[in-house]
């Protein structure tokens, strides 16, 4: 998906978001690497600029993108996900390698 579809029944701001996730995902863009600025993506995909801004936003929301105020907006590192689950002391304790007492 390297185009925005004006008559697809998809918001503009969310092919935006999938378009730039994209090339973050292929690394076309790689971490703490600058994305193009909101008029370039504007002129690229033929947005306005609140359109850009709304993908880009969600984007920050989400954890995948960074702003430095006065620099740009950055891609961020991936974060690590750790699943909660609830266990004893003895089985926390045994995947750590100690012996339970």
């Amino acid at each position: 998906m390297t185009t925005i579809d004006p008559h697809s029944p998809v918001p503009k701001y969310f092919q935006l978001r999938a378009i730039l996730l994209d090339m973050i995902e292929a690394s076309e863009l790689p971490v703490d690497a600058p994305i193009p600025s909101e008029r370039e993506l504007c002129a690229r995909y033929g947005l306005s600029r609140m359109t850009v801004r709304q993908g880009v936003d969600q984007l920050v929301a989400e954890g995948r993108l960074y702003r430095v105020p006065g620099k740009g907006t950055f891609v961020a590192r991936p974060k690590i996900e750790m699943p909660l689950r609830l266990v004893s002391f003895t089985e926390d304790m045994l995947a750590r390698g100690m012996r339970p007492g």
